[in-house]
């Protein structure tokens, strides 16, 4: 979970709701998690960290095409965000879409391996394999 929006003119209140969502999900209280995301992508539609927190809440209750539109309009908003596209990998892959979580998962390794992030890289190139069998 994202704590604060990257972009600096983020209005304060969006991030008070970010947070408080982020407080929400942490108690297990997930749908109070998806109104307060919901409330701060009202006030902020540019803040994709509210958007990849709605969609891991939503995850979590097990709406999966709701979350893989949230994880969709993060990715719009932050392009290179690896780990949005592992999170939506991973819901196309709970949803049977196999080819689409394969091109998630390639997107994830390359900006992973960009980043250095090389636990995150193997992670990933595991998926691929799994799923290329």
């Amino acid at each position: 979970m994202e704590s604060q929006g990257k972009d600096s003119d983020t209005p304060k209140d969006a991030d008070a709701y970010n947070n408080r969502g982020i407080c929400l999900y942490e108690m297990k209280d997930f749908y109070g998690a998806i109104a307060d995301f919901t409330e701060a992508i009202k006030i902020n539609p540019d803040y994709a960290d509210a958007y990849n927190n709605r969609g891991i809440s939503n995850y979590e209750i097990a709406d999966y095409q709701q979350a893989i539109d949230d994880y969709t309009e993060a990715i719009k908003l932050e392009p290179k965000d690896a780990k949005t596209y592992y999170n939506r990998g991973i819901l196309r892959y709970f949803t049977k879409k196999y080819q689409e979580a394969i091109d998630d998962f390639e997107k994830a390794a390359v900006f992973y391996q960009q980043q250095g992030k090389n636990e995150d890289y193997q992670e990933v190139m595991k998926m691929i394999r799994k799923l290329n069998k």
